[in-house]
């Protein structure tokens, strides 16, 4: 459902397809074939073990970029949902715009994510583009859309900001599993899947209950939207982490090995000039 062929790839179904109707025979057939027990004991042997497994798998995908990649994701939750849950309110009490209109901005946000959701899908599948910058951009374009809301007092000017808003924070969706394949194997997807869906939801939880309670404290916006747009783009900047690090390991495994060629270079001239190896050697 969320990588192509990632359901193909879990212990029940270890069969290989590559189409629906595939899917379907080959589950069909794993099913038949396993002998299916009722007894409670065996079924909560057979959990407890799934659950281990579970547990064995994410130690091995548990690497620093993972983390660095749950850790953006963790904190673009906490802070997404500020467009969609207080521009309205922002709207209605504050610039004291009509609530039928004021319900328009998430049908704008709505119907952009939609495209973006096409529009970035597509972008991210072509072979040149660097999916960690394309997302990062697409954040950063998020969080300044965010910071801006309570600067802004034309309802048009806010339609805007909710259409950018909802054409970019697309990429969340339509990037998430790419950019995860490509940092677990494709049969550590489901469980790394899973785990990022769990700090989303932890996330999704804490975050919007404090963006509230900025307004409360402070009766203004800008505390809730700034802090919004601010923590939006930093989630977009840690993915470019990746990409550098990527970079740098390169450098210096080339540096490594002109060093190493150096010193074999050195080496083979010492013993064509001696006629034998130096004692170090």
């Amino acid at each position: 459902m969320t990588y192509r062929g990632a359901m193909l790839s879990i212990p029940r179904y270890r069969l290989r397809a590559s189409s629906c109707p595939d899917i379907y025979r080959n589950s069909m057939t794993t099913i038949a074939a396993t002998e299916v027990e009722s007894d409670t004991f065996y079924q909560s042997k057979e959990f407890l073990s799934g659950l281990c497994d579970c547990f064995k798998v994410w130690k091995k995908f548990m690497d620093w970029p993972y983390l660095i990649f749950a850790l953006s994701n963790f904190i673009l939750y906490a802070w997404y949902d500020v467009m969609y849950v207080y521009l309205y309110n922002y709207a209605e009490t504050d610039l004291k715009i009509n609530p039928r209109d004021a319900t328009k901005f998430l049908s704008v946000i709505g119907i952009f994510n939609t495209l973006g959701e096409l529009i970035i899908g597509w972008l991210g599948d072509r072979p040149n583009v660097n999916l960690n910058l394309l997302y990062s951009v697409c954040m950063i374009v998020c969080g300044g859309a965010t910071a801006m809301v309570p600067f802004l007092s034309n309802y048009y000017a806010l339609c805007v900001m909710a259409g950018l808003y909802g054409l970019c924070i697309s990429a969340n969706y339509a990037l998430t599993s790419p950019i995860l394949i490509n940092l677990v194997s494709l049969e550590q997807f489901s469980n790394a899947y899973g785990f990022l869906l769990l700090v989303q939801g932890v996330s999704n939880l804490l975050g919007p209950p404090f963006a509230g309670f900025l307004y409360d404290v402070y009766k203004i916006w800008h505390y809730t939207f700034g802090l919004g747009g601010l923590f939006i783009v930093l989630s977009g900047l840690l993915l470019l982490i990746l990409p550098c690090s990527r970079q740098f390991k390169l450098l210096r495994n080339q540096h490594l090995s002109q060093n190493k060629g150096q010193i074999k270079a050195k080496q083979d001239s010492k013993i064509n000039s001696n006629g034998k190896p130096p004692a170090y050697v």
